[in-house]
C-alpha cells in the first residue's frame, strides 16, 4: 500500500487550526448560506480554510443536476469532466475572498447545436474568468478614474491582487463589450485619443458622477447606436459639433434632446461673434465696409433734415477747437 502524501499549504499561508475551524466555519456559514444560495453554489467546509493576507480561501462547488446549454438553450444533466475554477470574490464576505470551484463541463444532447461541450454557466462570473462580476466591476471603476498603475495599489489595498498591465487589458477590452449600466438620463459624448495624432475612441460620461459609463472602439459607428437605443432612459445629450455625432443621436431615438457642450459652445461664439465685432472694432475708416460719410455729404444730410446754420457752424467751430486741442496735445 503506497502512503499518500500530505500537501501542505504553501509559503505565506496560514491554516486555520482544527479546534478552531468548526467556529469560524459556522461563523461563515451563518454569513454566507442565503448568498450561496442565490448564487447557486454550495460551500465546502471539510477543506482547509488558509489564510493569506487579507484574503481567505474558501472551496465550493455548483449545485444542482441540470444545466442549460448557452447555445441552443437545451437543458442537460450529462457531464463531461469536473474542472476547478479559481475565482477572486467579494460577493461572499465583503472583502476578498479567493473561491476555488468546482464546475463542471456539460455535454449537449441537441444534435442540432452547434457545440457539444460547454462550462457550467455561472450567475457570478464569465466564462474562463479569474473575478467574479462584482470584482471586475471594482477593477474597471478604479481604472477609469486614474491611471493603470494607481489604481493597481489601490485595489490591492482592497485585498484585490491585479497587475498593471491587466487593468491596461480591461481598459482595451472596453471598447469592444460595455456593461450595463444605468444612469439618470443625461449623459456626455465626446472622442477621445487612444493613440494621439493616429487612432481616436468614443467615450459617454455620466452628467451627474462625472465618469465615463461606455466606451468605444471607434468614433463613428453603429455601436453607439445599438448602446443608446439600450438605454431608452437617456433624455439629453451633450456633443461637439460634429454633424456624424448629431446624425447618430438621431436615429437612435428623436426623443433625446441634443445640447452643444460648453467648450465647443464659447469656440462657435467667439468664431461667429466676438472676432467679426473686434474686426470691425479695429479696422480703419477705410477698410469699413459702408465707410462714413464726409463732412460735405453729412452737412447735406444736416440741411435736408431742416436743421439751422446757426446749429451746423456751431458744430463746425467745436469740432475745429477739438482738432487744435488734439494736436497740441
Amino acid at each position: 500500500m503506497k502512503k499518500e502524501k500530505k500537501t501542505l499549504p504553501s509559503a505565506g499561508h496560514k491554516v486555520i487550526k482544527k479546534s478552531g475551524l468548526q467556529q469560524v466555519a459556522d461563523h461563515i456559514k451563518s454569513l454566507t448560506s442565503e448568498k450561496c444560495h442565490n448564487l447557486g453554489i454550495v460551500l465546502d467546509y471539510s477543506e482547509e480554510l488558509l489564510q493569506r493576507g487579507g484574503s481567505l480561501t474558501l472551496h465550493a462547488h455548483t449545485k444542482g443536476k441540470w444545466a442549460k446549454c448557452p447555445y441552443c438553450g437545451r437543458r442537460t444533466k450529462t457531464v463531461h469532466r469536473h474542472v476547478s475554477r479559481k475565482l477572486q470574490c467579494t460577493e461572499l464576505l465583503g472583502h476578498n475572498v479567493v473561491l476555488i470551484l468546482k464546475s463542471r463541463h456539460m455535454r449537449c444532447c441537441n444534435p442540432e447545436c452547434e457545440r457539444r461541450i460547454f462550462a457550467e454557466p455561472l450567475q457570478f462570473a464569465r466564462p474562463y474568468a479569474r473575478h467574479t462580476d462584482r470584482v471586475e466591476g471594482e477593477i474597471r471603476h478604479e481604472a477609469l478614474g486614474q491611471t493603470a498603475r494607481k489604481a493597481s495599489r489601490t485595489l490591492s489595498r482592497h485585498g484585490i491582487r491585479i497587475s498593471t498591465s491587466s487593468v491596461t487589458r480591461r481598459l482595451r477590452r472596453l471598447g469592444k463589450e460595455n456593461p450595463v449600466v444605468r444612469t439618470i438620463g443625461y449623459v456626455g459624448l465626446d472622442d477621445f485619443a487612444k493613440k494621439k495624432g493616429h487612432r481616436y475612441m468614443c467615450v459617454i460620461a455620466d452628467h451627474y458622477t462625472r465618469r465615463p459609463i461606455a466606451v468605444f472602439d471607434s468614433r463613428y459607428g453603429h455601436e453607439i447606436t445599438d448602446w443608446l437605443k439600450a438605454h431608452p432612459e437617456i433624455k439629453t445629450v451633450t456633443r461637439d459639433g460634429s454633424q456624424a455625432y448629431g446624425s447618430i443621436i438621431s436615429e437612435a431615438s428623436g426623443q433625446i434632446v441634443q445640447v452643444s457642450d460648453r467648450f465647443h459652445l464659447m469656440q462657435a461664439l467667439k468664431k461667429n461673434v466676438v472676432e467679426p465685432i473686434k474686426t470691425m472694432l479695429g479696422q480703419k475708416k477705410e477698410q469699413r465696409q459702408y465707410p462714413y460719410p464726409s463732412e460735405d455729404e453729412a452737412y447735406r444730410y444736416e440741411d435736408a433734415e431742416g436743421k439751422s446754420r446757426h446749429h451746423l457752424a456751431l458744430h463746425r467751430t467745436r469740432k475745429d477747437r477739438f482738432k487744435e486741442a488734439a494736436e497740441n496735445t
